[in-house]
């Protein structure tokens, strides 16, 4: 290996590095930048991607970063180099927000960003040509609902190599694995979505729980990074499954389901429970106690997420299930530009 240098930190083999990837310059005259934790191996091998808080309330990708940077892996043992981005959205953790106040975008749907365009475009643009592109796989760390499981998700990519190659890495990581169109959720201008078309692959993992750490649930991203290090060559070692998870190792389509009336909605299943079609899922009462609608669940799978709001209104989606499908079936759409 040679002497791996982004942002401002320049790293010799064998070493770990602490720098910054400058962004912006604030209105007080201080400085907005992405804090880097860089780990280069004495052999040659990829260079592995890890970012976590894009959106600024979802935090435990932060502490999976660090706990395998700064606790598990050994440079002097490492093939390649990692490259861990710890929070791609300073303006918003400030906040402790999703997004940016000063523009209010979601910065995973700026991509590929514009150098003279709002902070977040900005900071997209940065990202993508001066941190993803020194990279050959990324990981984009996100933060599951508070009533959640944990879940990847993988957009479809319009270069077969490159989405085989991302599945790879996903099913290696070992989460239940989410199929995403690029039509989904801004998907078309994601950091994944954006790192796949530039030949990067790559998939977004959602640790518990957005704005805290869950402490069962760290070491599973943990586990996760590990498993696609293995995967790629990066460390030694057999896969080891993430069988504690429910519904891991397997691949999934998201069904969401709604509310049909507004007032309070009490749940009868929890996160991560197996539903059958038709099963109830919760019950929406008025504000005196009379039941004003069944909620049913509108295929089979295992509830991925349910809102963590009481009061809810007609037509809202309240939660979402993961429903089993085998991957020749998913991801079968063809992105194009």
């Amino acid at each position: 290996m040679t002497n791996l240098t982004v942002g401002d930190c320049t790293v010799e083999p064998g070493k770990i590095g602490f720098g910054k990837l400058f962004l912006e310059t604030l209105p007080d005259g201080g400085e907005a930048f992405i804090p880097l934790i860089l780990v280069n191996g004495v052999y040659d091998g990829p260079v592995l991607w890890l970012g976590a808080a894009i959106h600024g309330c979802e935090v435990p990708g932060i502490e999976v970063i660090r706990r395998v940077t700064r606790e598990v892996v050994d440079p002097n043992t490492l093939r390649g180099a990692i490259v861990g981005a710890t929070v791609l959205n300073p303006y918003a953790l400030r906040h402790r927000v999703s997004d940016a106040p000063v523009d209010s975008v979601n910065l995973n749907a700026q991509f590929p960003g514009d150098p003279a365009g709002t902070i977040s475009q900005r900071a997209a643009h940065v990202i993508l040509q001066e941190g993803i592109a020194y990279c050959d796989y990324a990981i984009d760390f996100h933060a599951a609902t508070p009533i959640g499981m944990e879940f990847m998700c993988l957009p479809a990519c319009k270069d077969p190599e490159i989405m085989a190659r991302s599945q790879e890495i996903a099913l290696a990581f070992g989460f239940p694995l989410v199929e995403l169109t690029r039509d989904m959720f801004g998907y078309d201008r994601s950091l994944i979505g954006w790192a796949q078309d530039s030949g990067k692959p790559g998939f977004l993992c959602e640790v518990k729980a957005r704005d805290r750490y869950v402490r069962s649930s760290i070491p599973h991203g943990v586990r996760g990074v590990l498993n696609v290090m293995k995967r790629i060559g990066m460390v030694d070692g057999e896969i080891e499954l993430q069988s504690e998870l429910v519904g891991a190792g397997g691949t999934y389509r998201l069904v969401d389901f709604r509310a049909g009336k507004s007032g309070l909605i009490s749940f009868r299943t929890t996160a991560g429970g197996y539903v059958s079609r038709g099963d109830l899922i919760g019950i929406v009462r008025d504000m005196w106690g009379t039941e004003l609608d069944e909620v049913l669940s509108p295929t089979e799978g295992y509830i991925r997420s349910m809102t963590d709001e009481q009061a809810v209104y007609a037509g809202q989606i309240v939660g979402a299930i993961l429903e089993p499908h085998p991957k020749e079936t998913l991801w079968t759409q063809v992105y194009r530009s």
